[in-house]
């Protein structure tokens, strides 16, 4: 099922935007057929980049929340291609990034089972925001 609204693809492609600009490279938006939100090509090598932007501050909660799908699907890109994927997250006071592929359930993540804002309830996981390093991105949205 696709929540994903317009606004949500602007959010990424101004982060995307900001990312090329501070580590250069090239970041691909990737189509609906893919479950991860970019092909980032730079210096440092392939990666793939699944984008999130929050409405709230880093520290209101101890974990972030994703559905299991994105884990799976980072996990068989890392298996088709031996590039990882990494989950970046635009929060109200910080932008963190954390790997997301080769996660280990109960060391790396908890696994749950929840909805979000009147969603139909999916299996999820659970990453601890101590995970996330902290970039300093210039951010025009």
């Amino acid at each position: 099922m696709m929540y994903e609204k317009e606004q949500d693809r602007e959010n990424e492609r101004i982060l995307a935007k900001a990312l090329e600009e501070k580590y250069g490279g090239q970041l691909y938006q990737t189509n609906s057929l893919h479950r991860i939100d970019y092909l980032w090509f730079n210096e440092k090598g392939p990666k793939w980049l699944e984008i999130k932007k929050r409405e709230i501050p880093s520290t209101k909660f101890d974990t972030i929340f994703i559905p299991l799908h994105k884990l799976q699907y980072a996990n068989e890109l890392k298996q088709a291609t031996n590039y990882d994927s990494y989950l970046v997250v635009w929060w109200t006071d910080m932008v963190g990034v954390t790997r997301l592929s080769n996660l280990k359930c109960e060391e790396d993540f908890t696994l749950d089972y929840k909805a979000r804002h009147g969603r139909t309830p999916e299996p999820v996981i659970h990453l601890s925001r101590d995970k996330f390093k902290t970039i300093e991105v210039q951010l025009n949205g």
